[in-house]
């Protein structure tokens, strides 16, 4: 077993009935040219081989450590991941779905980024993936930004920021001290509020190449959830940002609760009245009365619907 000052890097790959993939991932990871890592694997209450395949890299590597929910039973990707978090013992945390893969290089790029940029309190680093089907064939290239150093990142990023959480590393004493997890109750979004907290606490660092593989799966759990619901889950993240950001940033989550968030949903809105009604009605009277928002935003909801009709 490592001694805990000799890990950089806790990988933390979540896995739920992926067995088909899964060998990809765990060998993408073992056969990093950066080797001051361990990986973290979370069965998420696997149905499939999926857990027999990660206890036999267990067995071969004394980095591999696997671990399960109390019951073996099925809790979502957060709870994986945040149980994944509790385990680490390296100075940061890269994620990496079951399903995805990273090029060797990549553990290297990224200590090579951080090494140089010592001083500058990055908090969060990510780079481009290229996405690719089931079949591993090469869909599109996603995820871009500012190559290198981003400070002010929380308010640079507010209206969004392009990155899959299969591509990026955060610093594991940030988010130990400042208490930050994944929302487990959230079913879309999570992870943006998670990037969303992290950058209140430093600066961001952007790396312009495709280090990641994210696979497209027919069966992903984001497949199935609709436009209003994905819309309603970018507007929590806002509203969860208030209750947790310090107050010099109220102005800025507001007017982005406003202009971005309710602005998609009224969108949304207009293209299907009837089945986003509801939607519609229950985030305007969540922005109406929200004690945070000043007044004079919430007017602003007032003149959206003339300004983006079409």
């Amino acid at each position: 077993m490592q001694k805990q000052n000799d890990i950089f890097f806790s990988v933390i790959i979540p896995f739920y009935n992926v067995g088909e993939y899964l060998e990809e991932a765990i060998g993408s990871v073992i056969s990093q040219t950066f080797e001051r890592w361990e990986l973290i694997l979370i069965d998420d209450g696997s149905k499939d081989n999926s857990f027999k395949i990660a206890q036999e890299y267990c067995d071969l590597d004394p980095r591999i450590q696997l671990f399960f929910h109390e019951g073996n039973c099925n809790k979502g990707v957060s709870s994986s991941r945040n149980l994944g978090i509790e385990k680490a013992k390296g100075e940061w945390i890269s994620f990496l779905d079951g399903d995805d893969f990273w090029i060797k290089e990549k553990l290297e790029i990224e200590k090579n980024a951080i090494e140089i940029e010592l001083n500058s309190e990055i908090v969060f680093m990510y780079s481009k993936t290229q996405k690719i089907n089931q079949k591993g064939e090469n869909l599109m290239s996603f995820g871009f930004g500012k190559p290198g150093l981003t400070k002010n990142a929380f308010e640079n990023t507010i209206k969004g920021i392009f990155c899959h959480t299969s591509n990026f590393v955060v610093n594991r004493k940030i988010i130990f001290q400042n208490n930050i997890l994944f929302k487990e109750n959230m079913r879309y979004a999570e992870d943006t509020l998670f990037f969303h907290e992290c950058l209140l606490f430093g600066n961001l660092y952007f790396i312009n190449q495709e280090l990641t593989f994210f696979r497209i799966n027919d069966s992903s759990a984001t497949n199935f959830i609709l436009n209003g619901e994905k819309n309603a889950g970018r507007m929590a993240v806002y509203l969860e940002l208030l209750k947790k950001a310090d107050s010099k940033y109220n102005t800025l989550i507001s007017n982005a609760c406003v202009k971005v968030g309710f602005l998609k949903i009224l969108k949304v809105f207009i293209r299907n009245p009837f089945g986003n009604f509801k939607l519609l009605f229950i985030t305007f009277f969540k922005i109406l009365f929200h004690p945070k928002i000043p007044i004079k935003i919430k007017l602003k909801m007032f003149v959206l619907p003339f300004l983006n009709a079409n």
